[in-house]
């Protein structure tokens, strides 16, 4: 999981407090990493982030989904899908 924000972003800001606490809770099994758009443009670039606040998923080193949005209960619903290894993909805006 790789979580896409920016110190001038309020949302990312607002969100922030919600995803370390998920990251807390699902670190036996997921890794989380966060990248400050303003000091990582090359990633940026790569993955085509345009919107904040944004996460990835990796798997194996793919990307096989993506979230964008301001509702903490739209990335706890998820973190909870990709635990259940269901088949999804595509940027999920909720």
């Amino acid at each position: 999981m790789v979580r896409f924000y920016a110190d001038w972003c309020g949302v990312c800001e607002k969100l922030a407090p919600h995803l370390h606490d998920l990251a807390a809770k699902n670190q036996d099994r997921l890794l989380f990493l966060e990248v400050d758009v303003e000091k990582n443009e090359y990633i940026v670039d790569k993955y085509e982030v345009l919107e904040l606040p944004r996460m990835i998923c990796f798997k194996n080193g793919a990307k096989v989904s993506e979230i964008f949005g301001s509702k903490e209960e739209s990335y706890t619903e998820w973190i909870k899908k990709i635990q259940e290894d269901q088949d999804f993909g595509g940027p999920t805006d909720l």
